[in-house]
């Protein structure tokens, strides 16, 4: 799907301490869920060859994003330098 990207996990796809698959997690681009329909209905299709047994879906909380928001607000940042037209 144009548009996702899997998220950084140390063992993602890898075998996790207990012997299980560790998951893989991937965020889906909200511009793209017109087709979240489509892409659920081949990903279903295609578990046994992509070598999946199930999968599950979250949407991200307003609480998520406030603390999202609230975690960047407190990262100082830098002045951009600025450029004199000459």
């Amino acid at each position: 799907m144009p548009g996702a990207r899997r998220l950084p996990f140390a063992a993602a796809g890898g075998m996790s301490g207990l012997g299980q698959r560790a998951p893989v997690e991937c965020v889906l681009p909200y511009e793209q869920s017109a087709c979240f329909g489509a892409f659920f209905t081949k990903l279903d299709e295609s578990l046994d060859e992509l070598g999946l047994t199930n999968y599950g879906v979250t949407i991200t909380s307003l609480e998520e994003v406030f603390l999202k928001v609230k975690f960047l607000r407190s990262i100082p940042l830098k002045p951009l330098p600025r450029h004199n037209k000459s």
